[in-house]
């Protein structure tokens, strides 16, 4: 999801306009959709992310958390 950012030079209204819209387009009762990066880019970002993270890997077509500092593959069962 891009969430746009404010600055005192933007118009207060498009900025809402444009939240309500990646909220809508990304977030509802039909799903949630998952950012979705490159293994690479995952690597690189995870460090820098609290656990809990979740992304949808387009190289491997998987779901990684970072659990305890580490990212690992959700296992369907």
């Amino acid at each position: 999801m891009r969430v746009p950012v404010y600055t005192s030079f933007n118009d207060q209204n498009l900025y809402q306009d444009d939240l309500n819209q990646e909220m809508q387009k990304n977030l509802s009762d039909n799903g949630w959709v998952i950012p979705s990066q490159d293994t690479t880019t995952i690597t690189d970002l995870a460090p820098n992310q609290p656990n809990g993270t979740v992304w949808y890997d387009n190289t491997t077509d998987q779901v990684k958390w970072k659990i305890n500092g580490t990212v690992r593959v959700m296992a369907l069962v």
